[in-house]
């Protein structure tokens, strides 16, 4: 019998629901909005085949961030339909290998939103109908019976092509068994972690009360300014029954799409998933966006869109090779091209306010979580607040650095290089206190002597640059030597903090 201890063990994938052979697996919403399965124990007979196709329980399907590429092939490049690439969130190889399935008389099953705004996964026969499933969509999906639908139409001699989240794509394969199906093929995404339905609920609510009128179709990412990495052009658009259109720009002007990039509004499994990296047995074809693509070939960025396409199976290079004629691209290095997606091989990590989100989702409605932690205003604070913090202690530093020079050097006559050089020794044994205390807590190196000796090379380079830029506004400008160390620390407080960040106070998991 299928038993979860804790929340961040269960993806929600169903794959123990849709196996069980009494049916005794229901899938039920906890207070978070995610799905769990509960199991009714007076009609379980023990048999154990929830556990036994788990693919967290049994690590089957699971791969690893550390490993090789394990003979997996990289492309990048775009759909030949200059319109189905405009209407889908990258490069549209998506509608290329569902259009070649359908076109044999296949079905495609993956993720749509319904006449309600909710994410479900359905099924569909023809091509026309493929728009429903193109782009993303930034909520978990209720993948009900599906996994049922998805083998009985294999048994039944149809072509498969299935899409989904790496967790459901490893549930789907671990319902399947063993690779036996010839006919299936399984795909998954690049995924940073999947938003509560609740919350993103509440949100189209939210929408719908402020342009008084129901909501008829929804953008995640719209790419009418065109596709970048910084993704700050892209934002959502909806259209309302009012006629109404409502496109928010850039992206962070999206309450929901910040609750999604901030962490917030993710399930508890998605900040420990085990489905990434390589290999990934459990499906044929990973799909993502080929952020980085300019560090390995800017001939695939037209700022059109571009896709990265993995291939992980011998089974799905041979469906590539039958649709590539249609695809405008080409192979690139494996490790090359996954540098760029951090997703790939990493967890989105825990947003300490997390448990305050919910709580106060629950207390106190959508509007008001929306207000406090999905705003604009909250995303530019929480991009910025290390370095605001940064520049406090550097004002800290500054003050004591030029109160001893000015000690030294204006009342005492000590040569100015040496006065600055007593004062930046004394600074440096602060900035290391607060940094370490406050700035960048969340990120403490476990070793605070060779975090302190980091610090000291780190400020050292800044010092000798300090050094320089003095000598050359003193002694080539012949700027007064009472406003030559001020001027410097437009130079050296953010080289600091780029130092601090990404070196000396470093978290080991980036």
């Amino acid at each position: 019998m299928i038993h979860i201890d804790e929340k961040r063990e269960c993806s929600g994938c169903t794959a123990c629901a849709c196996s069980c052979p009494q049916g005794c697996i229901s899938m039920q919403k906890d207070e978070e909005g995610f799905k769990y399965p509960v199991v009714d124990e007076s009609r379980c007979t023990g048999c154990g085949l929830c556990e036994k196709v788990c693919p967290v329980l049994t690590g089957q399907a699971i791969g690893d961030a550390e490993t090789e590429s394990h003979g997996a092939r990289a492309f990048g490049g775009w759909h030949s339909d200059g319109k189905i690439r405009y209407d889908s969130s990258s490069g549209g190889v998506f509608t290329l290998l569902a259009e070649h399935i359908i076109n044999e008389g296949g079905i495609v099953f993956g993720c749509a939103l319904d006449d309600g705004m909710r994410a479900v996964h359905i099924g569909v026969e023809t091509v026309g109908e493929l728009y429903h499933l193109r782009g993303s969509k930034y909520v978990q999906s209720d993948i009900g019976d599906t996994y049922t639908r998805v083998k009985d139409a294999v048994s039944s001699g149809r072509k498969v092509l299935f899409v989904g989240t790496p967790c459901q794509a490893a549930g789907l394969y671990s319902y399947m068994g063993k690779r036996t199906y010839d006919r299936l093929y399984i795909v998954d995404f690049i995924c940073h972690g999947v938003p509560s339905p609740m919350v993103f609920d509440g949100y189209i609510r939210d929408m719908e009360r402020t342009n008084g009128s129901r909501m008829m179709s929804f953008r995640f990412r719209n790419k009418d300014h065109g596709w970048n990495q910084t993704g700050l052009h892209m934002g959502t658009f909806a259209e309302f029954e009012n006629k109404k259109k409502v496109r928010k720009f850039p992206a962070f002007m999206d309450s929901h799409m910040n609750g999604f990039l901030d962490s917030i509004s993710l399930r508890p499994y998605c900040y420990s998933c085990r489905f990434k990296g390589l290999p990934r047995e459990y499906s044929d074809f990973t799909l993502g966006d080929f952020w980085g693509v300019n560090r390995v070939d800017r001939s695939l960025n037209d700022k059109k869109g571009t896709s990265l396409v993995l291939v992980h199976t011998s089974h799905g290079m041979e469906l590539w090779n039958r649709v590539s004629d249609r695809f405008c691209g080409k192979e690139v290095d494996v490790d090359a091209a996954i540098s760029g997606n951090v997703s790939f091989t990493r967890c989105a990590k825990s947003n300490p306010r997390r448990e305050k989100f919910f709580a106060h989702l629950k207390e106190r409605g959508f509007r008001y979580v929306k207000t406090r932690y999905m705003s604009g205003v909250i995303w530019a604070w929480h991009r910025s607040e290390k370095l605001i913090k940064f520049a406090m202690v550097g004002c800290s530093n500054a003050l004591i650095n030029l109160a001893i020079y000015y000690l030294l050097h204006g009342l005492l006559k000590v040569n100015y290089l040496i006065a600055y050089t007593i004062g930046f020794l004394v600074s440096v044994c602060n900035a290391f206190y607060w940094n370490n205390g406050y700035v960048f807590k969340d990120k403490r190196e476990s070793n605070p002597i060779a975090a302190f000796i980091k610090l000291v090379m780190s400020y050292g380079a800044s010092f000798l640059l300090s050094v320089l830029l003095m000598g050359i506004m003193v002694e080539l400008l012949r700027i007064p030597t009472i406003i030559a160390p001020i001027l410097k620390m437009a130079v050296t407080i953010p080289l600091n903090f780029i130092m601090n960040k990404v070196w000396v106070f470093k978290d080991r998991r980036e």
